[in-house]
């Protein structure tokens, strides 16, 4: 039986998709497959990847009737999955050829996580490199689970996951959270606040960024109230969901105070003001909530 799962969501992705299954293509583990999930391109995108699918069994391609929007597409990939491991991949982004070796060996050894991840290099910020913390042997519980929270990164959100787990979590998202911006984050929350997490730095994740026409210009300013009004929601599920947890055992030491301080992952405060100051200037907001092609 296969045990890992790719989904790759795409649309309009032909600039680097090639280069990105190729790399999966290469990966040294065999036992996996790879759902390419075409949002209804209108570039080359599809003849890319039913080119895979026409010499490699391990790749599926399928395409959506219409344009779903990015999350959509995220879970309707997910929702194709049958494997018991799962992981997203985007077309601009790449990794070592023993990625999917790594991280499903971390998996099969510890099985109370139900996240893997390795080490990730930022491909567009100084190619910096950013290592999964480890617990220090003096450090004490509810510290180590604040400085995981507050060091995660979005890019977690690509490692590897026990594909139950994940679906649990990702259906209380989008049943308890109706924004786009922090949405990885608050996936990642419970996984990182139970210990759910492990990290290795055998293996490296290459995160590119290629702009889309639809993405928001930075210049533009968005709307300081609703940007308030993401952070709370943002807050509201994660004291929620500390209260699941600290039930079943895990997630205790979170106050409101540092949940707040964890809701940088939506909007900082200093981006805020910044968009009042320019609000007072005479700049006209966008919509903090867009939803992107």
């Amino acid at each position: 039986m296969t045990r890992v799962t790719i989904g790759v969501p795409v649309r309009n992705a032909a600039i680097l998709l090639e280069k990105a299954l190729q790399n999966l293509a290469d990966q040294a583990y065999p036992d996996f497959q790879v759902i390419v999930l075409d949002n209804a391109s209108t570039d080359e995108t599809g003849e890319i990847a039913q080119r895979f699918a026409e010499r490699d069994p391990r790749f599926t391609y399928r395409c959506q009737p219409q344009n779903k929007g990015a999350l959509q597409n995220f879970v309707d990939v997910l929702a194709m999955a049958d494997t018991p491991y799962f992981f997203w991949r985007a077309f601009d982004d790449t990794s070592d050829v023993n990625f999917v070796s790594e991280l499903a060996g971390l998996l099969d050894e510890n099985p109370n996580a139900d996240l893997a991840v390795g080490q990730v290099r930022l491909l567009k910020r100084n190619r910096r490199l950013v290592r999964f913390p480890n617990r220090l042997g003096w450090e004490p519980e509810a510290l180590y689970r604040m400085r995981l929270l507050r060091g995660a990164r979005a890019t977690w959100i690509y490692g590897m996951f026990r594909t139950a787990a994940l679906r649990a979590e990702l259906a209380r998202v989008l049943e308890g959270y109706p924004h786009t911006n922090g949405f990885d984050h608050l996936v990642l929350f419970p996984f990182l606040a139970s210990f759910r997490t492990v990290g290795t730095t055998n293996t490296t994740f290459y995160q590119d960024f290629v702009e889309h026409p639809g993405d928001p210009k930075r210049q533009h300013v968005l709307d300081p109230a609703m940007m308030l009004t993401l952070r709370a929601d943002f807050v509201a599920y994660c004291l929620r969901r500390r209260e699941d947890l600290a039930a079943a055992g895990a997630g205790s030491g979170l106050s409101r105070a540092f949940l707040w301080l964890y809701a940088d992952k939506t909007y900082r405060w200093a981006k805020i003001m910044n968009a009042r100051w320019r609000l007072m200037l005479g700049e006209r907001p966008v919509s903090a909530t867009k939803k992107y092609d």
